[in-house]
């Protein structure tokens, strides 16, 4: 079972990775998020590496933005043992990007909600 922690191996960093993810990655829309994703062949041992951003064109403050992404860093690793279990048969690497899209203030409960139903998206 993997570990409630969000660890440095498991944030996507690199402009390379950054770049290669937007340029190749499938993308939708899942209120309040724009997720883009894609699917490595990678030798690391980290199943899963994410990005949680939040545009300064939509979100003024860094106040704003950086509780915006550390509520999400927070949905993301709760829920993070129901991703594993979604993607524990495939042998890749999967990179997610999670963009916020909407502006306004946003639950901590529906970023959760929103998080539960990427997963489900992406794992089908």
């Amino acid at each position: 079972m993997a570990s409630l922690s969000l660890s440095k191996k498991e944030r996507l960093r690199g402009t390379k990775n950054i770049q290669t993810l937007f340029r190749n990655g499938k993308a939708f829309f899942c209120a309040p998020y724009r997720v883009i994703y894609q699917w490595r062949d990678v030798d690391e041992d980290v199943a899963v590496q994410v990005l949680f951003a939040a545009p300064k064109k939509k979100f003024k403050t860094a106040v704003q933005r950086n509780r915006l992404k550390r509520q999400s860093r927070e949905a993301y690793r709760i829920q993070k043992p129901i991703l594993h279990a979604l993607l524990k048969s495939r042998g890749k690497q999967l990179q997610i990007a999670f963009i916020f899209s909407q502006e306004g203030t946003h639950s901590f409960h529906d970023l959760k909600q929103a998080m539960q139903e990427v997963f489900k998206k992406i794992s089908a």
